[in-house]
């Protein structure tokens, strides 16, 4: 039979592989050049391919791509250890995140959960006895960011004019009186 002696690097690309046939005790040296192959990640996030050229055999290095609003969940196939002997292309797969938008009335969150990009829709103005909506604390997004987005309603009280007309017919205004609880007073006369 054949066996193996030695494998060794030569200059360049050249591996020389000696054999010895046991029976003849001849020694026979063989001269190859190693293929090389390609390795292809498509990232689908907005990035270049990553791509590694190399000699079967060669260990790969495997990216590990990021992708805003996205989990990556690994790839299209199992990658390999070392490069194959043919070129192969591994395709990033990915899971659209979602965030959660809060907009808190008195601590109570009229909110919702939107998908990344997804179209945010606008709540109607809250209602608050003796308060007027004003706006939120911030700006509503058209489409779900790639966070957790809180919003506040801001309110006003409402401010009511009382008119005083005293007996000289002098009238006497005042403003910015707030009032928290309406109460009734019986009137004396």
């Amino acid at each position: 039979g054949i066996r193996d002696l030695r494998m060794s690097r030569g200059l360049g690309d050249v591996y020389k592989r000696q054999m010895q046939a046991e029976t003849y005790k001849n020694t026979y040296t063989f001269d190859y050049a190693r293929n090389r192959y390609t390795v292809k990640f498509q990232l689908d996030n907005g990035e270049k391919d990553v791509i590694q050229n190399g000699y079967y055999g060669s260990e790969i290095r495997v990216p590990v791509p990021k992708k805003t609003g996205y989990t990556f969940t690994g790839w299209d196939s199992r990658v390999e250890d070392t490069i194959p002997d043919h070129d192969v292309t591994y395709t990033a797969q990915w899971k659209i995140n979602s965030y959660h938008i809060a907009f808190m009335v008195d601590n109570d969150d009229k909110g919702a959960v939107y998908q990344y990009g997804q179209t945010i829709s606008r709540p109607a103005d809250p209602k608050k006895e003796y308060y007027t909506f004003k706006n939120w604390s911030g700006e509503i997004p058209q489409t779900m960011p790639a966070k957790d987005v809180n919003l506040t309603a801001v309110f006003e009280p409402v401010v009511y004019q009382i008119t005083y007309d005293l007996d000289g017919g002098k009238e006497y205004y005042l403003s910015l009186i707030h009032i928290s609880e309406p109460t009734r007073h019986a009137q004396i006369s």
